[in-house]
C-alpha cells in the first residue's frame, strides 16, 4: 500500500487517475472494462497464477488482450 500513497503523492491533480491496490483473485472491476491489460512480474510470485489469469482475461475488452512478463 505504501507504494500506492507514493504514486497519488507525486502525481498531479490535474491527472486523472484512480489508484487501488485490489486482491487480484477478487478485481472489483466490471467485464471488459479494459481494452489491454499488463501483467508484470506478478504471476511468479502468486500460489495459484492459473486462476489469477482466468479473472484478468475476462477483464479486457479483447480477450487476447493481455501480456504477461515472467521473471
Amino acid at each position: 500500500m505504501a507504494d500506492i500513497k507514493m504514486l497519488s503523492e507525486i502525481i498531479s491533480e490535474d491527472v486523472p487517475l484512480n489508484l487501488v491496490e485490489p486482491d487480484i483473485y477478487n478485481l472489483p472491476f466490471q467485464p471488459e472494462s479494459f481494452d489491454h491489460i499488463f501483467v508484470c512480474f506478478v504471476l511468479e510470485h502468486l500460489p495459484r497464477p492459473g486462476d489469477a489469469l482466468n479473472r484478468l482475461k475476462n477483464l479486457a475488452f479483447f480477450s487476447d488482450s493481455a501480456y504477461s512478463v515472467l521473471q
